[in-house]
């Protein structure tokens, strides 16, 4: 797929504080030089982005990151595209996030997917894949989309969702799906002992294939290369509903092969 590489200038002026406008539905459409040309806030100043990146590649959907640090608000309200980013990332990735695909190939910091500062709505729309770890409270109030991390969770993803689906591939899951109303958190290491939290009801064991959107969930993740391994055939989902303190029609699948 087409698009630009932009590769950070380590000797170049002092860094970004904050990455939100380099997107793909943004910066993808721009001429070489129109791109080169975008001004970039550096503490009060605005400098062109081609003094900071090395621009290669064409105009097109897909923007790549090479280099850069680890920003904050890294593809804060995308619509569409798709956002590769060759290292870490700060916090706030995909804020408000309403399209698109966003892939990070290490790890992310706090509030994955969560509300922009601007807002109180978390991602709406789109498709969010962590290689690495994840901080705290991936997911935090998010309404739709997909947010698969290939390392670990910290504390409570899928804090206050309203809808949507959080997977976490490796390591237990701490306190997860706090005071979510609906939504989907998903755990997939199967060598640790399903947990129980007072604030889910489990609702019992059921084979992977006897669920119909776990199947299509298990199909996108092998899709997206989401997770480090994929799951067997013969799974089964450890089914509990939550937060029984609330409106309790959220769910935490763990999935065991």
């Amino acid at each position: 797929m087409s698009g630009y590489t932009l590769t950070w200038k380590p000797h170049g002026p002092p860094a970004l504080a904050d990455g939100a406008a380099l997107r793909p539905d943004v910066l993808g459409a721009l001429a070489p030089d129109a791109l080169r040309a975008v001004a970039l806030k550096v503490g009060r100043d605005s400098v062109p982005l081609g003094d900071l990146f090395d621009v290669s590649g064409e105009s097109g959907p897909t923007l790549t990151l090479r280099g850069v640090p680890p920003l904050p608000r890294m593809g804060a309200k995308m619509v569409s595209g798709e956002l590769i980013i060759e290292g870490n990332t700060g916090d706030d990735l995909g804020a408000s996030m309403r399209g698109g695909v966003i892939r990070v190939r290490g790890r992310a910091g706090h509030r994955v997917g969560g509300p922009d500062y601007t807002s109180d709505r978390g991602m709406t729309g789109g498709e969010i894949v962590v290689s690495g770890d994840a901080g705290d409270y991936a997911g935090l109030r998010m309404r739709r989309g997909l947010i698969a991390i290939g390392g670990a969770a910290a504390r409570s993803p899928g804090f206050r969702m309203l809808a949507g689906t959080v997977v976490v591939a490796r390591g237990a899951l701490d306190s997860p799906g706090l005071e979510m109303q609906r939504g989907t958190v998903v755990a997939l290491d199967s060598s640790v002992t399903p947990a129980r939290h007072a604030w889910f009801q489990c609702e019992g064991e059921f084979p992977l294939t006897s669920m119909p959107a776990a199947l299509l969930l298990v199909r996108r993740l092998a899709e997206l290369k989401a997770t480090n391994g994929s799951v067997a055939a013969n799974a089964v989902v450890n089914l509990s509903s939550g937060d029984r303190f609330g409106l309790g029609k959220g769910e935490l699948w763990q999935i065991r092969s």
